[in-house]
């Protein structure tokens, strides 16, 4: 039987809260567990099951592989910016 964690249809329909957000975004900034407990006033056991949380939604494994899912993101935002604006300017 395949881990519910490993079906991408079902991790599709699960949203990430907005905490869950807001804990990711600290991961990728490489805060531990009790820098992100200090930063959002609150207890790092919170802070260890929005991890949690986060890591079971999206299929992932490691606070790595959160920040590698948070960068792949953004990627694909960027390549759907119209060639224009990405141009430098000389």
């Amino acid at each position: 039987m395949t881990h519910p964690d490993r079906m991408p249809a079902l991790r599709s329909r699960v949203a990430v809260t907005n905490r869950e957000q807001q804990v990711m975004a600290l991961v990728c900034q490489g805060l531990s567990n009790k820098q992100i407990a200090h930063e959002l006033r609150l207890s790092e056991g919170t802070v260890k099951i929005h991890v949690h949380h986060i890591l079971t939604k999206n299929g992932l494994r490691s606070r790595m592989e959160i920040v590698a899912a948070a960068n792949g993101r953004l990627m694909k935002r960027l390549t759907r910016v119209p060639p224009y604006i990405l141009k430098t300017v000389d």
